[in-house]
């Protein structure tokens, strides 16, 4: 709507770079030097993975965490945590994951319920081993020895009565002891009811190397999920990334239809796409260059890369056609001198997220814009021959 509201040939001109001008032979051969020297380093680029390598926490404020953990000596905790309909289906899951989980793990670095109080089923088969353990003539070979070491230290006749004479009794401790304060507070740690399902919670040190083997245990069994920082940030990072990977092939496909739909003419399209090549390539290229990682951030801002770019290569290989003269090297300056202004900014910023967006999308559209007035008019002159209108503005 702005243009209707100009007056008639008033428009500014600063000397913007007029491309059919300064495109020649030479710029093309130190451009596609240049990008394929970057096409070769961008083999070199690392990808960062770790969602929480974008967290904007302040290094300070993370050594004072490093600091506290060391003076008062308390670990991160991850845990594990078992479902269940009822109370016991939920502690017999617990007994089952808690034996695999001190296999794989140092027992000491798994708290689970199941040391102190596990399920009813495995406390009945717990009594019944012992009942047949001490019924195999043990509990009599005791029973004597007792008798005989007992006088040493002049024990009565019947000190150890008691556990005789409750030795092959059959009673196992209620699931729910009211009459043990300690019990009732490790059930209020260990257990939680959601609803009329049950959790059991097991405690473990948070560090990759747990956090990965537990992880693998809980694909085992389905009503187990792992409440951890760690596991969170590789869950969201695995989701980015797969949606990354989702999103690149179908923007290029797309944008490679589209540039043929506009053009319709597959020389004229090859040389629109150049700015797009050249802007990805030396994004990475600079990248691996100066040691940056590509991340989350700076691959999404890729995908917008791809959208900008393309415009001046299809306005610059429009404009070749020479049928109106409408000021195409000052639109296609003007919005990527706006673009650079806005998203450069972002260098400054000192989130890393935000950094990667500016540093990927300032490199982009510098040299996609540049690529599209330095090369793309020497292109088209020798593979599409001369334009049909001698004046290009």
């Amino acid at each position: 709507m702005l243009p209707h509201f100009l007056p008639v040939n008033t428009g500014f001109k600063f000397g913007i770079i007029n491309g059919a001008k300064l495109s020649n032979n030479i710029s093309v051969i130190v451009w596609a030097c240049l990008t394929v020297v970057f096409i070769i380093l961008s083999f070199g680029i690392k990808l960062d993975s770790d969602i929480k390598e974008m967290d904007g926490t302040e290094a300070k404020i993370l050594q004072e965490e490093e600091q506290f953990h060391k003076i008062w000596g308390q670990k991160r905790l991850g845990i594990f945590v078992t479902t269940g309909a009822s109370y016991e289906d939920a502690l017999i899951l617990n007994d089952i994951i808690y034996k695999q989980a001190v296999n794989l793990i140092v027992a000491d670095n798994f708290s689970s319920l199941s040391m102190l109080w596990p399920s009813n089923k495995t406390r009945r088969e717990n009594a019944a081993y012992l009942r047949e353990f001490w019924q195999m003539g043990r509990a009599e070979k005791l029973k004597n020895l007792l008798k005989v070491e007992g006088l040493k230290y002049q024990f009565s006749q019947d000190a150890f009565s008691p556990f005789f004479n409750n030795l092959y009794k059959e009673s196992v401790m209620p699931d729910n002891p009211t009459d043990s304060e300690f019990l009732t507070k490790l059930k209020e740690r260990f257990v939680q009811k959601q609803g009329d399902s049950y959790r059991v919670l097991s405690f473990f040190p948070e560090n990759k190397a747990n956090v990965y083997t537990l992880l693998k245990l809980c694909r085992q069994y389905p009503e187990t999920f792992l409440v951890s920082g760690i596991a969170l940030s590789d869950r969201i990072s695995e989701g980015v990334y797969r949606n990354i990977k989702l999103i690149m092939p179908a923007a290029v496909i797309l944008l490679v239809l589209f540039t043929y739909l506009c053009l319709r003419d597959i020389r004229e399209s090859l040389i629109a796409l150049v700015p797009v090549v050249t802007s990805i390539a030396w994004v990475f290229g600079l990248m691996s260059l100066f040691e940056f990682k590509l991340n989350g951030a700076s691959l999404i801002a890729c995908v917008i890369l791809l959208g900008l770019c393309v415009d001046y290569g299809i306005f610059m290989t429009y404009k070749f056609r020479g049928e109106l003269d409408v000021g195409t090297d000052m639109a296609v300056a003007l919005a990527a001198i706006t673009t650079i202004i806005g998203s450069g900014s972002l260098i400054f910023a000192s989130h890393p997220a935000l950094f990667s967006v500016g540093i990927t999308m300032f490199i982009g559209i510098s040299t996609g814009y540049l690529s599209s007035v330095f090369v793309i008019p020497r292109l088209c002159v020798v593979f599409l021959g001369q334009a049909k209108s001698g004046k290009l503005s």
